[in-house]
């Protein structure tokens, strides 16, 4: 490990990169690289000083603490001068308490504080109706005049006369209908009395052929049956963990995001279910750390060998069979890097191929 470049924790949030011997260096401009994530830009120290014979770069450590491991080997460049050295990335204390460490969703839910409502009654008034009055006028009817006898004798014969003839009327229609009631009950009588004839015997052969055979009737065929759907695939990252029964659930829940193009849902619900024991998402995690399948517009921004080789080993020693392979691939690629000088080679193989 190159001795020309140290780190230091600093302040809260801040990392000292310590150039050894180099202050006459002491320029404007100067920028700290990290050519180990070439995703990640160069950064510009926050301050910059010198301290005896060393130059001193200070860097925001809070941009830097989601994407370096705390306790791995890290390299950094200054281009301006010309400088590489790799150091061990120490734990330094966040100003926002930033913190590269799997999320746990184990916790329970902050619910919101109920909001206070206002439920306003309406008391309906019963008004009593008024009772209508009706102002009844009395008339005074004037006396008719009386009609002689024999008109009104007259009349009452008339009046006699008309009523014998509708009762007379009355009496003909219910004996016909009557009689005509009688009669369709006898014919009904009859013909629920009538014999039926029957021919037995066996039929001939022309009839037999004739007579169409009933077909075997085909088995009822049972209702097919349809998937369940997916309970976990409109929840949240959260509520798929915590409702999640077992934790092969949660590692097959991200398999299915990263597949459906949902790549930090995906990524998350795998990590959680890897802290857990789940062997099949350590497995996945790997194979998407691995610079040997790192595939390019994937979930993860570039290839990570430590990553990988860290994944692979709690995969294998959960007892995956299938982690076995890539572990071996990974191993050859990596002992090839270190035999051509790559320093983050050979620590990778020192700390998981002990």
């Amino acid at each position: 490990m190159t001795e020309t470049v140290r780190i230091a924790v600093g302040n809260p949030g801040e990392a000292r990169i310590i150039l050894v011997g180099k202050s006459q260096e002491d320029k404007q401009n100067l920028t700290v690289a990290f050519p180990q994530f070439p995703t990640l830009s160069p950064q510009k120290p926050l301050n910059q000083q010198i301290e005896g014979n060393d130059l001193i770069l200070t860097v925001d450590a809070d941009a830097l603490a989601d994407i370096i491991e705390v306790g791995s080997p890290c390299q950094i460049r200054v281009p301006e001068l010309n400088i590489t050295g790799t150091v061990i990335w120490p734990e330094i204390e966040g100003r926002r308490g930033n913190a590269r460490q799997v999320v746990d969703f184990n916790r329970p839910k902050a619910q919101p504080l109920p909001e206070d409502q206002t439920i306003s009654a309406v008391e309906e008034e019963n008004i009593p109706e008024e009772p209508s009055t009706t102002t009844i006028k009395e008339e005074t009817e004037e006396p008719l005049p009386e009609k002689p006898i024999e008109e009104i004798t007259a009349v009452e014969k008339k009046t006699k006369r008309n009523s014998i003839w509708v009762i007379a009327s009355i009496a003909s229609i219910l004996i016909l209908g009557g009689g005509g009631y009688f009669a369709f009950h006898e014919m009904t009588k009859k013909k629920e009395h009538a014999p039926v004839t029957t021919t037995t015997g066996t039929p001939s052969s022309k009839e037999a052929k004739n007579t169409p055979q009933p077909k075997n009737p085909e088995p009822a065929k049972p209702p097919a049956t349809v998937p369940p759907e997916n309970p976990f695939s409109n929840m949240s990252v959260q509520d798929v963990i915590n409702k999640a029964p077992n934790v092969n659930l949660i590692a097959q829940e991200g398999k299915r995001r990263l597949a459906n193009q949902k790549a930090d849902d995906g990524v998350l619900l795998l990590e959680n279910a890897a802290s857990r024991g789940d062997a099949s998402a350590m497995l996945q995690l790997a194979l998407l750390y691995d610079p040997l399948t790192f595939k390019n517009g994937g979930p993860i921004p570039s290839p990570d060998m430590r990553e990988a080789a860290r994944y692979l080993q709690k995969a294998a020693q959960a007892g995956s069979a299938d982690a076995a392979t890539p572990r071996l691939a990974l191993h050859d690629w990596l002992q090839t890097k270190a035999n051509g000088g790559d320093e983050m080679a050979c620590l990778t193989l020192k700390d998981f191929w002990p």
